[in-house]
């Protein structure tokens, strides 16, 4: 099914490549799952402070506990690729009521407006969001950990006083490598694809990778991950995590608990990293 489409859009770009390339960028930064319907919201997002915010003509929605405590701390959270806020539900039980929270879903996904998501907008939608809440702490899993970081080398936040990046990949060639070799596209697709996205990041992709992010960041980072994730690979992170290293930041690594890191050991280690000096 998937190689058929494939072949379908490969047969288009004989006969015009932008509109081929147009639709495998499409279907790239179209995620199938994570949507939320209106009558169906999860009991703990519903049990939230909702609001909406206007980012780029959209509605982005955005969820928020403990907002009448502004004595405390606030962490800001941000979910990955097909998913949405829900996600942090045994996170935010596990940190407790010492914290105030706030969560969005990113465009096209959870109860925001859209159909589509790229990398680049959701860095700015972080951007705009970490400025308009300026949390003290920062979480972010999966690609909202990659956009993250991406912008924390672009701009400063000296707000905010501690990141975690959780499950983060290093290259964002290789999301594209396989997303391209799992449709089979042919190499001059393959090529016009690569040339859209760079003019969408405005820089080579060679250079979209988070070694180079981390050693421009200047906020105070905590790097997990599990060894067994199989969506981001250990083995295609580890000169970023040795880049990171060699900053001083500290990598954590937790065994058999996959990509999401829905885990206790997790929970506590975010925990006592906001409660150290």
């Amino acid at each position: 099914m998937i190689k058929g489409i494939g072949l379908l859009i490969n047969v288009l770009s004989l006969f015009s490549l932008t509109k081929a390339r147009d639709i495998a960028y499409k279907l790239f930064s179209t995620p199938r799952t994570g949507k939320i319907k209106k009558n169906q919201v999860p009991l703990f997002l519903s049990q939230s402070k909702r609001s909406s915010f206007a980012f780029n003509d959209l509605e982005i929605q955005c969820y928020q506990w403990n907002s009448e405590r502004t004595d405390l701390p606030l962490v800001m959270l941000f979910h990955g690729w097909e998913s949405n806020a829900n996600r942090w539900e045994q996170m935010i039980d596990y940190l407790g009521d010492g914290y105030q929270y706030i969560c969005v879903d990113s465009m096209g996904l959870g109860l925001s407006d859209g159909k589509n998501l790229s990398v680049i907008d959701y860095s700015r939608l972080i951007d705009y969001s970490l400025s308009t809440y300026q949390p003290n702490y920062v979480v972010s899993h999966s690609l909202s950990s990659f956009a993250l970081l991406y912008q924390l080398a672009q701009r400063s936040y000296p707000f905010i006083e501690k990141v975690v990046l959780m499950g983060c990949l290093d290259r964002f060639q290789v999301v594209i490598d396989n997303y391209v070799g799992m449709l089979g596209y042919r190499t001059t697709l393959v090529k016009s694809l690569n040339a859209f996205l760079e003019s969408l990041i405005h820089m080579s992709l060679s250079d979209y990778v988070s070694n180079q992010f981390i050693q421009k960041a200047s906020n105070d980072v905590l790097i997990i991950h599990d060894r067994s994730d199989v969506v981001v690979e250990l083995k295609e992170c580890m000169t970023f995590h040795n880049i990171a290293k060699e900053k001083g930041i500290e990598v954590f690594y937790t065994d058999d608990l996959g990509h999401s890191m829905q885990d206790p050991i997790v929970f506590q280690k975010v925990l006592n990293y906001f409660k150290e000096k």
